[in-house]
């Protein structure tokens, strides 16, 4: 119920089924009569640091890994324990913190290679890619997330596999090659459209108009952007698709370009999701090494 609520952008029911539900998990570990059978307080404390993850909260999210990892060192379950250190290194990318995510990398990494968990290695390898990407290491993160990619097609989760197509598409943007990045958009566009994930399509299709736009094809741009006007009115309206600020940004250029009258209202839009993606990090160093280390923050505290 809780990873529902998140997924349809309600965060405080979210977090109050988490509290539920970590109530209840304490209740029935004390009932156990084996210690390392409670799972359940650290797998939903796992579910209460995406919840926080997706609303921006990244401090809190960053908390409740903690937690999570805390009593997963309790238990023989070495998967679990990976899981844990897979989100502290997403939170540490969202903080763009390279030593925090390189930390957490190796952990993650030794613990899925002792235990061969495929899932694991695949998320590592993107997370790989997001040091890189960090440390501009560019021609590094490419091939990281294209590896990442494919080894995620290869156990068959075609929703990862996208997002690490698009993360690709990303590092080519950064280095100037918009045919590239199309390329991989267009195969990452193929994969969202499979598993029918509609904000992912919509995000995916506004970043292709954005390349057609560098390409110097404005009218095929103009023509991917305008049916999604509507859904970028409403400032969490692309929430769900794992590149929502790029896609919003894209779709601005793109308006800009064409000297669209509409252009400035979605400018404005591009800001009010801007300070409510980096609003909530009450440290200062974090914020400003988030504010300086991404080029798409930089672009928008320019404009």
């Amino acid at each position: 119920l809780a990873w529902l609520a998140k997924e349809r952008g309600e965060f405080e029911t979210a977090l109050a089924h988490i509290e539920i539900g970590l109530r209840k998990g304490r209740e029935a570990a004390i009932a156990m009569d084996f210690a390392q059978d409670n799972i359940f307080e650290v797998q939903v404390l796992l579910q209460s640091a995406a919840v926080h993850l997706a609303s921006f909260d990244f401090e809190r999210a960053g908390d409740a890994a903690k937690r999570a990892l805390e009593r997963s060192e309790a238990l023989p379950n070495l998967r679990i324990s990976a899981s844990c250190h897979g989100w502290l290194a997403w939170v540490a990318v969202a903080l763009c913190d390279p030593e925090t995510l390189a930390h957490h990398i190796e952990a993650m990494a030794t613990l899925s290679e002792e235990i061969g968990f495929e899932a694991s290695h695949a998320g590592t390898l993107c997370l790989k890619g997001e040091l890189a990407l960090l440390q501009s290491k560019l021609t590094v993160a490419l091939e990281r997330f294209v590896d990442s990619s494919r080894a995620y097609e290869l156990i068959g989760d075609r929703p990862h596999a996208a997002f690490a197509l698009a993360r690709a598409a990303r590092v080519q943007i950064q280095a100037g090659d918009s045919g590239a990045a199309r390329g991989y958009l267009e195969r990452s566009l193929d994969l969202f459209t499979q598993v029918a994930l509609d904000d992912d399509m919509r995000g995916a299709r506004l970043l292709i108009a954005d390349c057609l736009r560098r390409q110097g094809d404005l009218e095929s741009a103009s023509a991917l952007v305008e049916p999604e006007l509507d859904t970028l009115l409403d400032v969490a309206g692309l929430d769900g698709s794992h590149s929502s600020l790029e896609a919003r940004m894209a779709a601005w250029r793109v308006l800009d370009a064409a000297k669209d009258p509409r252009a400035g209202r979605h400018l404005e839009l591009v800001k009010l999701d801007f300070e409510r993606r980096t609003g909530r990090i009450s440290d200062p160093l974090a914020r400003s090494r988030v504010l300086a280390a991404v080029p798409l923050h930089l672009e928008i505290l320019s404009l």
